[in-house]
């Protein structure tokens, strides 16, 4: 019996050495466009402990007609297995039921996130095709279950003259980007008002 390629032999599934790296290139590509506050505290309803989350994002125009956006961003380094990925979004629903619980946050102290977002997405980190057919089937079906809470990813892409930038995606709908700002939401992904349930 023929052994499938394990998603963990590829090197490329690593394109940041830890997760201080790879917080610092996401602050970099969201610079000047967010106000980022690092490792802040949430408390989870049914959690005694508090959570911490590692961005808290204020982003100017994230959705059209509102003035601000308050944003969660978990990061991670790099992704072993797909069940990382999926076990890193499930911790971005927890994020996403939680309140703010920091004296940094100021005026959103005790409020809710109103989107999760998780950085770098597995996509971005290698091509799925060449690991397991079924993969980038399972990633599509993941990214569209945990939509449903207002969670996403954040994907890093390239422009036509080389630039790098980063693109928000919820339900695999483009939601906000730092080339061109906000988009519409298609009538099937993500086109629910935020704090959704």
């Amino acid at each position: 019996m023929e052994h499938s390629p394990s998603i963990c032999t590829s090197p490329q599934l690593r394109r940041y050495a830890n997760e201080q790296v790879a917080r610092a290139e996401l602050e970099r590509l969201l610079s000047p466009q967010a106000r980022l506050i690092r490792e802040v505290h949430l408390q989870h309803p049914h959690q005694e402990a508090p959570l911490r989350i590692d961005f808290v994002a204020l982003i100017r125009d994230f959705r059209p007609g509102h003035d601000y956006s308050l944003l969660g961003i978990e990061t991670k380094c790099a992704f072993e297995h797909f069940n990382q990925w999926s076990s890193g979004l499930k911790q971005c629903v927890d994020y996403r039921h939680a309140v703010i619980a920091d004296r940094r946050a100021q005026r959103a102290q005790g409020q809710r996130l109103e989107y999760v977002f998780l950085w770098p997405d597995i996509r971005d980190l290698g091509d799925l095709d060449t690991h397991r057919w079924e993969r980038p089937i399972w990633a599509g079906g993941v990214e569209r279950f945990v939509g449903q809470f207002n969670v996403g990813t954040v994907r890093r892409l390239r422009d036509d003259a080389g630039g790098d930038f980063v693109r928000f995606y919820c339900s695999a709908d483009p939601l906000w980007d730092t080339r061109w700002g906000a988009w519409r939401s298609s009538d099937w992904g993500s086109a629910r008002r935020a704090g959704a349930r």
